[in-house]
């Protein structure tokens, strides 16, 4: 986890208004956990999931071929609450990295379309024994166990090996994440697709050399840009920071 924080606010803001802006950005597997849900290989109306591999997938829901695969993020936001809290959330932004097979060099994006990376406030336990996952409802195949939700972006991927990085839209979320990180909740994103014969493969950071499909690729990252309430100490060096203007402007 990176933390960057800038000072903001002296000269002609308010005493109020002093805050640090920064940001903070968190790796998968090492700072979040990265979760795939997909349907079973034998059937049924129920899907599994499983975590921490060497690579995560989303796979559009085209019945018999790629069983609609998606991924499932969940940050615990103890890691981007300022201490004396978040004022805003300014951006989010997604990094993701292919994964490849090291044996043949393939992987990454192998059949383009949409893809979809959801914001939802339903973090319900994904690890309990009665938790089930639907196959369908909707063209997202996400179903309806994620809601409410809220599409946060979506880019048409082309077939490639290559990095993909989205500025993620905030503005319809903006209060929930201030909440969430406020209460040092968890954040859930769901990264999906529309379009049924999508199929790609994505980085985890862990390598396994005797994996039957021996994938590797970087984790993925999540910059947040926040900017945090004034503390005690910020509002008194924005008072002097005033005071000193005021000096130099009689001066």
């Amino acid at each position: 986890m990176k933390i960057h924080i800038v000072l903001a606010g002296a000269g002609a803001l308010a005493v109020s208004s002093f805050a640090s802006a920064g940001s903070t950005t968190v790796t998968g597997v090492e700072d979040f956990s990265i979760s795939t849900v997909f349907q079973s290989l034998f059937g049924g109306s129920g899907r599994s999931m499983v975590t921490t591999q060497n690579r995560w997938q989303v796979n559009g829901y085209e019945p018999g071929f790629t069983l609609g695969i998606y991924g499932v993020w969940d940050i615990d936001a103890s890691q981007l609450r300022p201490s004396a809290g978040a004022a805003s959330v300014d951006s989010i932004d997604v990094n993701i990295f292919p994964a490849v097979n090291q044996n043949t060099g393939t992987g990454g994006v192998f059949m383009g379309g949409d893809f979809q990376i959801w914001y939802t406030t339903n973090t319900f336990d994904i690890f309990a024994e009665q938790a089930t996952f639907m196959t369908g409802g909707d063209e997202t195949g996400l179903g309806d166990q994620f809601d409410p939700r809220t599409q946060v972006a979506s880019v048409n991927l082309q077939p490639g090996i290559y990095d993909i990085n989205l500025a993620l839209d905030v503005g319809a979320i903006q209060q929930d994440l201030l909440d969430t990180i406020n209460d040092e909740g968890t954040i859930r994103f769901l990264l999906t697709s529309t379009t049924p014969s999508f199929s790609a493969n994505f980085g985890t950071g862990l390598e396994d050399p005797g994996a039957f499909f021996p994938f590797f690729g970087k984790a993925p990252t999540v910059e947040f840009a926040i900017t945090a309430i004034p503390t005690p100490g910020a509002a008194s060096l924005a008072a002097m920071a005033l005071l000193v203007g005021a000096r130099r402007r009689r001066a």
